[in-house]
């Protein structure tokens, strides 16, 4: 059995071909959500797989930046469980492209500047937090 393969900035480069400009993207918004993790004293700890970077409780994903194939982009998603309206949390960038996953309980936003400033989805990130960890 072979050990999964490690995944980093560079690979998604040069394997997936995700271009420098995503990559900024992606790089900024780690830096960013593990800024706020820091501040709140979440012991998130991130994991790079092949497509997202997750932001793991124990085994379960609360927060991550995924980059898809098809076009490409960046999109910041977080675990809710529930919709964002029933959780009584809107999406600050009305003019995002964002979507809902009833299936796995995900919302994620596309993010297409690498100077977003994301503090507008911290109550995404704090509901994804409670929902996961329970506290």
């Amino acid at each position: 059995m072979h050990p999964p393969e490690e995944w980093n900035w560079e690979k998604y480069e040069t394997k997936l071909g995700i271009s420098k400009d995503r990559i900024e993207i992606g790089k900024n918004l780690f830096d960013k959500v593990q800024a706020i993790c820091q501040t709140k004293q979440w012991s998130l700890i991130p994991r790079f797989n092949q497509y997202a970077i997750h932001f793991k409780y124990s085994s379960r994903n609360v927060i991550y930046i995924s980059y898809w194939v098809s076009g490409q982009f960046c999109h910041l998603g977080f675990k809710l469980g529930k919709p964002p309206e029933q959780l009584n949390i809107v999406d600050p960038y009305a003019d995002a492209q964002h979507k809902f996953n009833s299936e796995s309980g995900d919302f994620y936003a596309r993010v297409e500047e690498p100077n977003l400033d994301i503090n507008g989805y911290i109550p995404f990130m704090e509901a994804a937090y409670r929902n996961v960890t329970k506290e």
